[in-house]
């Protein structure tokens, strides 16, 4: 297998040969499928220190030629071809959009653009220029040629949107037929921190996640008031209290919840490439394969109990107990919605970047694995000196990635997120507005369209018109919305609240629509009772699911309440 192909370890691979997308997972490129041009999205200007990657990738290969050629950088939403690797410039700079910069720019990019040109590579610039560079790639590669993509390309610390990149992909796809677009999925494997189920022999040596020792056992008001039930003789039952502890740990084990999350993710993005006339041919199946499970045991008695809660945690249905007695639902009950009110910046969960010492512990580099040979943030080796400098103390974080300590607070910084598998350490914190209130009641004369049995819960978002951290100014903005007053969207609000005091439910950006600066949708939200998807209203089958993966790409989950 070539370098390049090295880069991609484990693989899951969505497929389009131009009749259709077929999908498959294979850890191996070359055995899958002849695949000539490898692509992946790089920054137009190359940033020392930002990255982690060997001097023999594509970037290299750009950034060499940007020397040689006297240009300072590539045009964003153009492609530049070096042998069987395509670099499609997707972005002004590498790491986050300017839409999450502090007050004045990320630091040390006056390097390299201008404070006016670094504050244009936005979230939606990039998606721009992510399109445009589709349409630059169709013309520079040969007819009758196979792509290799990445999933989520554009979507990590990029900060893009999955569902809305996977879209320009299909549309691409449709528009090319004559190419042959190879996506791999590397989630559930070394790219998450988990040892993947069905890798190959090689993800063996991929360590699984340690927990984290700090981890809170659970014992917020939200935690007081739900209760887990199961429905025996036609009856909703709680289970005795010890069972509700080891229930509510399980719920709380931040791992696990999110390989549930990314896995219903993938399982409903396989479902939507099926229904475009996809043709799994997966090593371990494809939607037909077993979904991940979060399950607990014990024995009462009267032989071993298995309560799966992974329908409750991605809110796709109810849980299952199996017991010799047979099979049951479990659920999570809250208690009806009170009215109630979240005011910033009184309400805030203020969250500082975390320590690298609290993430992980001090070792030896000496006893790391072999391949942790360096540290992947500076790409400098460790010392093996008896008495290491400051600078050259290693922390292992509990994701089981080593870095140079000091790296890792410089880079905690700007990402809360481990450098290798993209596990988070501490909170996220948006760019909604530090001023703003939520209000929440509970409407018993309002119906959704598709929930007749249901009363409604009505929330209604408020936020002064200000200027953000750039001293730009924005508009002010009400805004109500709703939700079910079921299970699910009793849980979706305590989520909703979450991520309001951390200020990612809204977004500072401008309306796509009418071109206004002010706190747009992070998270969506339905505004209308009725009218279906297309009117930001209900029914909507999939809404649960797709604002459940909305939440956790920014660090809101079940495990955080």
């Amino acid at each position: 297998m070539n370098s390049a192909a090295r880069l991609l370890p484990f693989l899951t691979a969505v497929r389009s040969n131009g009749s259709g997308l077929e999908v498959f997972q294979d850890p191996q490129i070359q055995s899958a499928i002849e695949v000539k041009v490898f692509i992946s999205t790089v920054g137009s200007v190359s940033m020392s220190g930002h990255g982690s990657v060997g001097q023999s990738t594509p970037r290299s290969t750009a950034k060499g030629q940007r020397g040689r050629s006297g240009r300072p950088h590539d045009v964003p939403g153009t492609v530049s071809i070096h042998g069987r690797i395509v670099n499609l410039y997707g972005q002004l700079l590498p790491g986050r959009p300017a839409d999450d910069a502090p007050m004045g720019g990320w630091p040390g990019t006056g390097r390299f653009v201008s404070a006016t040109e670094a504050a244009e590579d936005t979230r939606g610039a990039r998606f721009r220029w992510f399109e445009a560079g589709l349409a630059s790639l169709a013309r520079a590669v040969p007819s009758s040629c196979s792509l290799a993509l990445p999933t989520r390309i554009g979507c990590g610390l990029a900060g893009g949107r999955w569902p809305q990149y996977l879209a320009a992909l299909k549309r691409f796809c449709e528009e090319n037929r004559n190419l042959s677009v190879v996506l791999y999925d590397i989630e559930g494997s070394e790219a998450t921190g988990y040892e993947a189920a069905q890798a190959a022999p090689a993800a063996a040596s991929v360590p699984r996640p340690r927990a984290n020792p700090e981890k809170s056992s659970g014992s917020s008001a939200f935690w007081s008031s739900a209760t887990f039930e199961v429905l025996r003789d036609g009856q909703w039952t709680p289970y005795p209290q010890a069972r509700q502890e080891e229930l509510r740990a399980a719920l709380l084990r931040e791992d696990d919840c999110l390989e549930v999350l990314v896995d219903a993710e993938r399982r409903s993005a396989l479902t939507a490439l099926q229904e475009l006339g996809a043709c799994p041919r997966s090593l371990g199946g494809g939607v037909e394969s077993s979904a991940a499970s979060l399950v607990v045991r014990w024995d009462d008695g009267e032989g071993p109990v298995e309560v799966n809660l992974a329908s409750i945690v991605s809110l796709a249905a109810l849980g299952e107990e199996r017991s010799p007695q047979g099979t049951a639902r479990v659920r999570l009950h809250l208690p009806a919605v009170r009215e109630g009110e979240l005011r910033l910046p009184a309400d805030l969960d203020h969250s500082t970047a975390p320590e690298a010492q609290s993430c992980g512990r001090r070792v030896d580099p000496a006893e790391l694995p072999q391949q942790s040979s360096g540290c992947r943030i500076c790409l400098g080796d460790f010392s093996y000196s008896k008495r290491p400098s400051a600078s050259q103390q290693v922390i292992e974080l509990f994701c089981g990635h080593a870095f140079h300590e000091a790296c890792l607070n410089r880079w905690f910084e700007e990402s809360r997120r481990c450098p290798t598998c993209k596990r988070r350490f501490g909170h996220l914190v948006g760019n909604q507005p530090g001023v703003g209130s939520m209000s929440w009641r509970l409407d018993s004369r309002l119906r959704l369209a598709g929930h007749p049995d249901s009363f409604t819960i009505v929330m209604n978002f408020r936020f002064p018109g200000g200027r953000d951290a750039k001293g730009e100014p924005f508009a002010g903005r009400s805004q109500q919305a709703f939700l079910p007053h079921d299970e699910q969207g009793k849980l979706l609000l305590a989520l909703f609240q979450l991520a309001f005091r951390r200020r990612v439910m809204f977004d500072l950006r401008v309306s796509a629509t009418d071109e206004k600066y002010w706190p747009a949708f992070n998270i969506h939200l339905k505004t209308a009772l009725a009218g279906g998807p297309e009117r930001f209203g209900f029914p909507d089958e999939s809404y649960s699911q797709r604002v459940l993966e909305e939440l956790r790409q920014n660090g809101v989950t079940v495990a955080e309440l």
